[in-house]
């Protein structure tokens, strides 16, 4: 069978795409190649081809270029008005500022003590709560991280005696489970 065109093919050759999400007006993708990471947003556009409307994706822009050396692993919309970013630094929040899908963003928001040993690579958004994931918090743990992104204040919520990458975080039946990888 053949395959459907790319929408968008980055120009970096090495380039990978590390999540995508919705908020508000645009659908947003994140990727990194090496030490440099941007987002990119996308829009649906409409065309009246003969007697059917038809929705398709517009060409992605980027809205946001991470400063260099910090790699973008995870984001999340945040009720349509925002976007939550998981970098190899700690966390950003994105504020969408027009139509287009323009961001303003934040400085980082919660910090890892090394950056990329220690990156946030998973999100689950809760109403104003944000947990995220705290990859190796200390000498002996791993676990979900909890801000409240009305007043960025953040603290450690749900910890494990074990020390790897915590790389999945759901909801469900009002508790939360997180998987780590890479234990050392």
């Amino acid at each position: 069978t053949d395959e459907p065109d790319p929408l968008f093919t980055h120009r970096t050759a090495d380039w990978t795409w590390s999540s995508i999400t919705e908020s508000g007006p645009a659908i947003y993708a994140a990727g990194y190649a090496g030490e440099t990471s941007e987002i990119y947003a996308t829009r649906l556009t409409s065309q009246d081809l003969a007697y059917a409307d038809i929705s398709t994706l517009g060409a992605p822009i980027s809205v946001f270029k991470a400063p260099e050396g910090e790699v973008i692993h995870t984001i999340q919309g945040y009720l349509g008005r925002a976007l939550v970013i998981g970098t190899s630094k700690g966390i950003r929040l994105a504020v969408i500022t027009d139509a287009e899908g323009s961001l303003d963003v934040s400085s980082l928001l919660v910090s890892t003590d090394d950056g990329i040993t220690n990156p946030i690579k998973a999100l689950e958004l809760d109403g104003d709560y944000a947990y995220f994931g705290w990859t190796k918090y200390d000498g002996t743990s791993s676990g979900i991280g909890k801000i409240d992104l009305s007043s960025t204040a953040f603290s450690s919520h749900l910890m494990y005696d074990i020390q790897g990458d915590v790389t999945s975080i759901i909801k469900f039946n009002n508790r939360l489970a997180f998987g780590v990888n890479n234990v050392a």
